[in-house]
């Protein structure tokens, strides 16, 4: 983005399955990392002045919000919005565990697997394998209300990023 009082290069990275804000410093060739948590961000918006950034964000225990984030690296991310935070205070939220493990092709493949809302050690649950489609899908640090809702049934739900299968 360039504008009369400043020229800004910003951009999203997803780094495997989480997304990062980042901005570059040409002339000292390095790149500042923005944000600071594993999630996806889904939503961009940077201001005429090209000095904050708004992103829209979601991570696996908040459906999503607004940040404020300062361009030039110095200050944190501020939190604008806790636009469900009446629901999740209500409810309880499972928070997924990551997992990784070798592919049949020797690559590695990342998983989660969310215990049920109210899980005690030792007592056995049904489990649900959740499956994504096509090749170029992925789950991620996002929330996925469908697999909150079964967690909070009574189920475990796993769920991987499975290699694509349009490999030539």
């Amino acid at each position: 983005m360039s504008t009369r009082q400043r020229s800004v290069i910003a951009y999203l990275v997803g780094a495997g399955i989480a997304g990062s804000f980042f901005t570059p410093v040409l002339r000292q060739r390095i790149t500042t990392v923005l944000t600071s948590a594993r999630r996806e961000i889904f939503g961009l918006a940077i201001r005429r002045t090209g000095d904050v950034a708004v992103i829209a964000a979601s991570d696996p225990a908040t459906p999503g919000d607004l940040w404020v984030v300062p361009l030039d690296g110095r200050a944190a991310e501020r939190r604008l919005t806790r636009v469900n935070q009446t629901v999740l205070d209500q409810v309880l939220v499972s928070a997924p565990e990551r997992f990784t493990y070798q592919g049949a092709d020797g690559w590695p493949v990342e998983g989660w697997v969310m215990r049920p809302a109210e899980f005690h050690d030792g007592v056995r649950y049904p489990a649900v394998l959740q499956i994504h489609g096509g090749p170029h899908g992925a789950y991620g640090e996002a929330f996925f209300h469908e697999f909150q809702l079964l967690a909070a049934e009574g189920f475990a739900v796993v769920y991987t990023n499975p290699r694509g299968a349009n490999r030539t």
